[in-house]
């Protein structure tokens, strides 16, 4: 999956890492703050950190 083994610990702070990045991703586009290319930058930035969630071995 990600080329090594993680243990269990590893595993739990990158979840609640991509977690916290994903609500203040979503913090921020909700806010009418950022302009059009920053918001499209967000989102990809949220897509591949969901595609990464998705993948953990939880």
């Amino acid at each position: 999956m990600f080329g090594m083994l993680l243990n269990k610990e590893h595993v739990l702070e990158i979840e609640s890492l991509i977690i916290r990045s994903l609500y203040e991703l979503d913090k921020e586009l909700s806010s009418n703050e950022v302009n059009d290319w920053v918001k499209s930058e967000m989102l990809k930035k949220k897509k591949i950190l969901y595609e990464i969630y998705c993948r953990l071995p939880l």
